[in-house]
């Protein structure tokens, strides 16, 4: 038998979207890859590639203890029968619950990817602030053992849970890969045809308030105030999952803008890259933002939020323009800028793609990983076959 690895995240969209590359390389090097989540809205996509898939119980949004212990008792229940070689988790919630159902279970070997604090860290109200005090010694004590390697996308998510923490301190447990990486031959600039409109805006993402979609459409408003023309394209939908996800009436307002035009969520984002001048994303933090690299991909300029997760994606006055969180005059001129200056933008687009080639490209990430695969005693990979020494 193959050695298995599980691959759990919080949705199957996730997985599908993130992971796909990582599972390929898995397989090619003679692992079998296992993909969990607790809905199976994109099983049907993956087991049509070969993979298997399974559910688990996860109730996204729900902070209450009895269903983080029986999501976590479902988990060890999995683990317990898969004998995994290693088990990689993704997203903060999988981190914690997977790493106590690893625990239980007795797996050796736990990677745990944070791909962003999510609302349980960025979340104000008293709900959230009372389940961060059970959840972050929790996690603290999990990246500090010996069975378990942690992965953080930027350094500010590092420092904000693992304060104190210093290169010298936990070597060879705290690894920092700054994305899940992009397809640079998928989202490449002339992927698709047709030509590229310079007053065209796009923002992708999910419709939540953390994304910066109310500072987004202000600043459009403040750009028309101004008698400046552009059109605006707005792809994603709501998360009703999240607790932060935007609500039905105000995307309907915004639907009725003019100039600007709400598409949903859509499989594939190239067409609307190809036609966009450039990509905004006004968000108040990420864990990597993979849509900054997929538009630098395609040649496109950036202007987004001097956070984490975005600033460390984005050269300024190079391949885009970072501004504050939170504020949308100085979103609205960053992207007046940008549409008044074609030939910086274009110039800054190009400057993005070579960025993303050296840095980003999914060959470069699941090479970095498949490191923190090999720091664990005993895991041996090789171009052809992978094997466990005994």
């Amino acid at each position: 038998m193959r050695p298995r690895v599980l691959l759990v995240a919080n949705t199957s969209w996730y997985l599908k979207n993130f992971r796909l590359p990582l599972a390929h390389r898995l397989r090619a090097n003679g692992f079998d890859p296992v993909f969990l989540a607790p809905d199976q809205a994109q099983f049907e996509f993956l087991r049509a590639l070969g993979f298997r898939c399974e559910a688990y119980p996860l109730r996204r949004g729900a902070l209450a203890p009895w269903h983080a212990l029986h999501t976590t008792l479902a988990l060890a229940r999995i683990y317990r029968r898969e004998r995994p070689l290693l088990i990689h988790h993704f997203t903060i919630t999988c981190v914690l619950l997977g790493g106590c159902a690893a625990r239980l279970a007795g797996a050796p070997r736990v990677v745990g990817a944070i791909t962003g604090l999510g609302h349980l860290f960025l979340a104000q109200n008293a709900k959230a602030r009372f389940a961060r005090t059970l959840a972050l010694p929790t996690l603290q004590r999990i990246f500090r053992a010996k069975w378990h390697r942690v992965i953080f996308q930027n350094r500010d998510d590092l420092l904000r849970l693992l304060p104190g923490w210093h290169p010298g301190k936990l070597l060879g447990y705290v690894s920092e890969i700054p994305t899940s990486g992009v397809d640079i031959r998928y989202f490449r600039p002339g992927a698709l045809s047709g030509s590229r409109n310079p007053k065209r805006i796009l923002f992708v993402g999910r419709l939540l308030k953390e994304k910066g979609c109310r500072e987004l459409i202000r600043a459009l408003e403040l750009l028309r105030e101004r008698g400046v023309f552009f059109e605006a394209s707005i792809v994603g939908s709501p998360d009703p999952g999240n607790p932060s996800s935007l609500k039905p009436e105000e995307l309907a307002h915004w639907a009725a803008i003019p100039g600007v035009t709400m598409h949903g969520h859509l499989e594939d984002v190239r067409e609307e890259m190809a036609k966009a001048a450039l990509l905004v994303l006004p968000s108040y933090r990420e864990g990597g933002s993979k849509v900054i690299l997929e538009a630098s991909a395609m040649a496109l300029p950036i202007v987004t939020t001097d956070v984490p997760g975005c600033r460390n994606l984005v050269v300024e006055g190079e391949t885009g323009s970072l501004v504050p969180a939170g504020e949308s005059a100085p979103l609205a001129r960053a992207i007046e800028w940008l549409l008044d200056h074609p030939a910086e933008a274009l110039t800054r687009g190009e400057n993005g793609r070579r960025f993303v080639e050296e840095r980003f490209s999914d060959e470069v990430i699941c090479s970095q990983t498949l490191s923190v695969y090999r720091s664990f005693p005993g895991v041996v990979f090789s171009p052809e076959v992978a094997e466990v020494e005994s």
